[in-house]
């Protein structure tokens, strides 16, 4: 599989579990690959986690290549919007140096420190909730959707918050809210609270609380927002 997501002209970077391919941006490549090296450091102690996996990152120069890649990866086209993305120990990326027209290049780093953090959260289990995965994903990177001008106006019902499907997530604002939720949750009961919550998907276990209880008090906590 690896091979497919090459193209002819990729080189190679390699550190210590890391691997990254990269086309002809190759300060792009390195500013990649510096962050994801001391990001998986804070990533790994926060998330309580020994051993760094092997991972492999393709860093395409363009948005077209890295969309016909990800269709190679999944056997499905992706969002327009999809500048990244892993799957087991793969991540795909477009280059920094190329951002397209929603991003720039130190928040394609982000990006990069996001696939990253999912890699992570599969370590700790492989069965997180999506709110859960994409939360501790996006506060791990410290993407705070508010430096990037978001604003709350759009709460999710409780429903849209149990998928684990991409769409639905998506249209619920779940990339962005999904931060708020894990920080809510971080100041209300803890970070080690909240990592047993991923580790187990278990509400009772880590808070004590039903998962309705804690989605209740967190939509009065965004309405609070707004106003």
């Amino acid at each position: 599989m690896r091979n497919n997501l090459k193209t002819s002209i990729m080189h190679e970077l390699v550190r210590e579990n890391l691997t990254l391919y990269y086309e002809q941006e190759k300060q792009a490549a390195h500013a990649v690959l510096y962050a994801l090296e001391t990001g998986r450091n804070r990533i790994a102690a926060q998330l309580v986690i020994a051993m760094h996996p092997m991972v492999h990152i393709f860093v395409y120069d363009d948005l077209p290549t890295l969309h016909e890649k990800y269709e190679v990866l999944y056997g499905r086209k992706p969002a327009e919007w999809v500048v990244g993305t892993c799957e087991g120990n793969i991540i795909l990326l477009v280059s920094p140096a190329n951002p397209g027209e929603d991003h720039d290049f130190d928040s394609l780093v982000d990006v990069a420190l996001h696939e990253m953090a999912h890699i992570y959260n599969q370590q700790l289990n492989a069965s997180m909730f999506m709110w859960i995965d994409e939360g501790l994903a996006t506060f791990l990177s410290n993407q705070n959707p508010e430096n990037y001008g978001y604003k709350i106006e759009y709460c999710p019902t409780f429903e849209e918050m149990q998928t684990n499907d991409s769409t639905v997530f998506a249209d619920a604002e779940g990339y962005a809210l999904s931060y708020f939720y894990i920080a809510y949750l971080v100041n209300t009961f803890g970070w080690d609270a909240v990592l047993t919550l991923a580790k187990t998907n278990d509400y009772m276990m880590a808070f004590s609380r039903s998962a309705q209880n804690v989605y209740a008090d967190w939509i009065q906590s965004l309405h609070a927002k707004t106003e």
